[in-house]
């Protein structure tokens, strides 16, 4: 590393995806350190510009809605406690391979935004996650009619309670579209979107 007044670092959001997000961070003799911050990249002017967050805040987001769609096939009744955090971060391991810090991260932001209440379990201490009336406004159950796409919420599950051992491969979250499918994805999956050959004159 040398004697160098400052550091200065790039890295990338996937280290397998070129294409993904770039994070800059600095530190050393600088006016204050910049933590792991994302950077906006401007196609047409080519300029790079710091719009903070990191990237666990980056995949929290993302996990925000599973952690709905787990809450939301959860029911809560006399002989199913609302789930604990722990809870939680188990189903989303073994169905989606999401982090626990990742998604503790998560269920912050949602109790931040009011989606998700926090209540008082059976232990006496504050573990039962419940979702508020804020999470169909924010995060709407998917209305898709393709079966490929049912919603996360019918088939997200703990280990228990899965009738298969394997990892959920194929997801769509909400209505909006966000899940583990790229757009392109779903565009290029679907004879829906299928283009119709254009014809060809002869003389051509």
């Amino acid at each position: 590393m040398g004697w160098s007044d400052a550091t200065w670092g790039l890295s990338l959001e996937d280290p397998n995806n070129q294409g993904s997000p770039r994070y800059f961070k600095a530190y050393g003799r600088i006016e204050r350190d910049i933590p792991d911050a994302k950077l906006d990249y401007d196609r047409l002017t080519r300029e790079l510009s710091w719009v903070g967050g990191t990237k666990t805040e980056a995949k929290a987001k993302a996990a925000m809605p599973h952690v709905v769609a787990f809450l939301r096939n959860d029911p809560v009744d006399d002989d199913h406690p609302a789930p604990s955090q722990t809870t939680i971060q188990k189903a989303l391991k073994t169905d989606l391979d999401i982090g626990f810090p990742v998604t503790k991260k998560a269920i912050t932001l949602l109790e931040r935004d009011g989606v998700v209440a926090i209540g008082e379990g059976k232990s006496g201490t504050r573990s039962a996650h419940t979702l508020t009336e804020l999470a169909d406004e924010k995060y709407p159950p998917p209305t898709s009619t393709d079966p490929t796409d049912s919603p996360i919420s019918n088939r997200l599950g703990t280990a228990s309670n899965r009738s298969d051992s394997g990892p959920i491969n194929r997801l769509t979250a909400t209505s909006s579209g966000i899940g583990n499918r790229s757009a392109e994805d779903q565009v290029n999956g679907s004879n829906r979107f299928a283009a119709e050959p254009l014809p060809v004159d002869a003389d051509d």
